[in-house]
């Protein structure tokens, strides 16, 4: 699964709740997952994010740097 996060906004007050719906999905139904977005800032705060509920916080710049990780997984 690669997840884009290009235009993407979450209300600081939804974090928590959005993040725990994301770790139930990637536990129960993704083989492996990667995400990416253009924006440096998004890139820093969803790693922050992920890092801090012990998620993979890797994020890639590139659509196609993404699929290349899930390309070289399997």
């Amino acid at each position: 699964m690669v997840i884009n996060y290009d235009n993407f906004y979450l209300a600081p007050a939804l974090t928590d709740d959005y993040n725990s719906v994301v770790r139930g999905l990637a536990e129960r139904y993704y083989a492996s997952v990667t995400r990416y977005t253009t924006s440096s800032f998004l890139r820093l705060k969803l790693a922050e994010q992920l890092s801090h509920r012990g998620m993979a916080p890797h994020i890639y710049e590139s659509r196609q740097e993404a699929m290349n990780w899930l390309g070289n997984r399997y």
